[in-house]
């Protein structure tokens, strides 16, 4: 972005258009690299205290329209209020690479004022938590965000009974990944459900 186009939207001054709590410092804000291939991170260099402001997301405000004919939607917010689409990727911050995370966000997404409309709301990240420093940052993107990596692959008919022993591929849809292990026992679950105790290949049990 050009950044005379960003003055004014990285050190946020406190004012009556913001929620209550304490700024945290644009500066102590960094990229970084996931280690688990989700690509860019966003944490912090400072712990932040729960309530802390960490930041206001940003960008050109699009209409509907607008949205349809935009070809790159990997940072445009989506404002269920009604305010229509914030595209934060030209004309955003570092904010634009705060990951989603469904279910432990340590973060939430604030409008504000409430009382204002729609088109004259801002909306700001706050820390839902105390956040220890080079932690990432997270919020919850809402249940209309779409999440292919949490669906169940079709499964595959086994061609052999399961038995102790056997080698097993357990779907985890919180990691959207199989994990590779073998049955250790079988019994009946509840409305006798037939369940296995499974060894995972990294030494984690559980049932399946």
């Amino acid at each position: 972005a050009d950044a005379a186009a960003l003055i004014g939207w990285t050190e946020l001054a406190r004012n009556d258009k913001m929620p209550a709590g304490e700024v945290a410092s644009y500066e102590d804000l960094c990229a970084y690299r996931c280690p688990d291939g989700k690509g860019w991170g966003l944490c912090s260099r400072k712990p932040i205290a729960q309530g802390t402001i960490v930041g206001e997301l940003v960008g050109e405000r699009l209409t509907e329209e607008q949205y349809v004919k935009t070809t790159n939607k990997d940072y445009v917010l989506a404002c269920d209020d009604g305010g229509g689409y914030i595209d934060m990727f030209s004309k955003g911050t570092i904010l634009r690479l705060s990951n989603d995370d469904q279910h432990a966000p340590n973060m939430a997404l604030k409008p504000w004022p409430p009382e204002a409309s729609s088109s004259e709301r801002r909306y700001f990240l706050v820390a839902v938590k105390d956040v220890a420093p080079e932690v990432e940052l997270t919020w919850d993107y809402g249940p209309d965000y779409p999440r292919p990596w949490t669906q169940r692959p079709p499964l595959r008919k086994r061609q052999r009974p399961l038995a102790v022993g056997s080698r097993v591929q357990v779907w985890w849809g919180g990691d959207g990944r199989f994990y590779a292990g073998h049955v250790t026992g079988l019994y009946s679950g509840e409305n006798d459900i037939p369940m296995a105790k499974v060894k995972y290949d990294d030494d984690d049990d559980d049932d399946a």
